[in-house]
């Protein structure tokens, strides 16, 4: 390894810090039987341990917390079949993806914007 490839020796947690980790991952596991069958359980179970493990439930809040709905890919999914049909078969890719993107955020756009008019 030269000099640049090697990691930073501050990036490597000290032996207390794996340690202290390892603990939490046990007790962590060891838990994790009593959550399995309780739809609320997850929820419940991380907000008591915030003060436990404070570091591991922002970690775990931020890693393994998902969207539950995929309605926004849906929302696109159907502005782009309103905007990509069998007459518009020549609409560039780009000019496709401009024309969904205004089509999903028209809401956001604000009420004094126009487009300019069509030349004729």
């Amino acid at each position: 390894m030269t000099p640049r490839q090697q990691p930073h020796p501050k990036a490597r947690p000290s032996a207390a810090r794996r340690e202290k980790f390892k603990k939490m991952m046990k007790e962590y596991i060891a838990d994790l039987v009593s959550i399995l069958n309780d739809p609320l359980a997850p929820y419940i179970f991380w907000v008591s341990k915030l003060d436990t493990w404070h570091k591991l439930v922002i970690y775990a809040l931020k890693v393994l917390a998902c969207p539950a709905a995929s309605v926004l890919s849906e929302c696109v999914f159907s502005a782009a079949g309103g905007i990509i049909t069998d007459k518009r078969i020549r609409l560039s890719t780009d000019n496709a993806d401009r024309l969904i993107q205004i089509k999903i955020n028209i809401d956001r756009i604000s009420p004094g914007f126009s487009t300019p008019p069509e030349e004729s």
